[in-house]
């Protein structure tokens, strides 16, 4: 079953963390990163900026060896459990990244 995403959180963009009526959510973000050497790595996080230094001091087991990175894409989600489920769909399907990753190539060399 191909990824939908719930539409965005709010018009304005607001900041993490709101009220939706009585309910009270906490965005969370999906993030690419990439390497001087072309490398990429997908995850979520709930603070883009900490977790990319996390990445870039090495306390990160799957990147350390691969550094420096830097964030090239971001995605916004209502929960966790939305993000992850596009981090997944991206990390499962290697047609949907491919895709991904060209539109990122494009749109950063013009």
């Amino acid at each position: 079953m191909p990824y939908r995403p719930r539409p965005p959180l709010e018009a304005n963009g607001s900041a993490k963390g709101g009220q939706v009526g009585h309910q009270l959510f906490m965005s969370c973000f999906l993030y690419i990163l990439k390497n001087t050497n072309g490398r990429h790595y997908i995850g979520i996080t709930d603070d883009v900026e900490v977790r990319l230094n996390k990445h870039n001091r090495g306390h990160v087991r799957s990147t350390k060896a691969y550094g420096p990175w830097l964030v090239v894409h971001t995605e916004e989600f209502r929960d966790k459990t939305e993000a992850r489920k596009r981090e997944v769909f991206l990390k499962k399907t290697a047609l949907a990244r491919k895709v991904l990753f060209e539109k990122l190539a494009s749109s950063s060399n013009g």
